[in-house]
């Protein structure tokens, strides 16, 4: 309920963080959010008999909340599983953050790492993560205001916002977020335009057809790889943003 650089008053500053990664293809298919909290099994959940494995986003837990390499090769590595059982081999393109590790090669996902420094290259800087933000606070402010009799001031709606609420709040902005969003912050970051060569290689099995799809800063690294997938031009981009203001998302 606080703009950025504004101070918060009306109560105790809240320590509740949660983490979220998100990831996606050139082609709008949207995976579901990671989302890391402090516990296993929030009190908000107990209350509202769910269990981690009935939320409609994939739920890890650490101490901080934060994203961890346990965490990180765990998710990789069900990702992988997954798209082995749909016969799908594809390239995600992850951020270097130092959580960020696979230690072992994977039989269909390949996972390179962005250069650092370099935001331009990354699709979700282009305006997904925005756009997640103005659909998430869009869910809360509707939510203030179906309860605009109950809380007064707002700031008693502040202090009833649970991680439950939140969780199904990133669900229902991650769906919102539109596939023509995520083929306009593509193509902006260089990766080829998905109406016309990644079609193009879906027929074609050559290494310059799948590398020529990239921004040329990412060409070469790929190129030179021998292990350089075959079967699907597919390239997923993860942005890890931690930790965020218990249910809030600051603008």
């Amino acid at each position: 309920m606080v703009f950025k650089g504004k101070s918060c008053k009306g109560g105790k500053f809240v320590k509740e963080r949660l983490s979220i990664m998100l990831c996606c293809s050139a082609t709008g298919e949207k995976l579901k959010q990671l989302v890391i909290g402090n516990v296993a099994r929030p009190c908000a959940f107990k209350q509202n008999n769910v269990t981690p494995e009935n939320l409609p986003v994939t739920w890890k837990h650490n101490k901080k909340a934060w994203m961890t390499t346990v965490v990180f090769e765990d998710w990789v590595n069900q990702l992988n599983e997954t798209m082995k059982k749909n016969k799908r081999r594809i390239i995600p393109f992850v951020d270097n953050a130092t959580s960020h590790v696979v230690s072992k090669k994977l039989s269909n996902v390949h996972v390179k790492f962005l250069p650092p420094h370099l935001s331009e290259l990354q699709p979700f800087d282009q305006g997904i993560i925005q756009a997640m933000k103005a659909n998430y606070r869009k869910s809360m402010l509707q939510s203030l205001l179906a309860a605009i009799g109950k809380f007064n001031p707002e700031t008693k709606f502040a202090k009833s916002v649970t991680v439950f609420d939140a969780t199904w709040w990133i669900s229902s902005a991650w769906n919102n977020v539109r596939e023509e969003t995520i083929l306009k912050c593509f193509r902006q970051a260089g990766f080829a335009s998905p109406e016309t060569d990644l079609q193009e290689q879906e027929d074609s099995t050559s290494e310059s057809g799948l590398v020529s799809a990239l921004p040329e800063a990412l060409q070469f690294e790929v190129a030179s790889e021998d292990d350089i997938l075959e079967n699907e031009a597919i390239f997923l981009c993860m942005k890890t943003s931690h930790p965020l203001l218990r249910a809030f998302w600051k603008t």
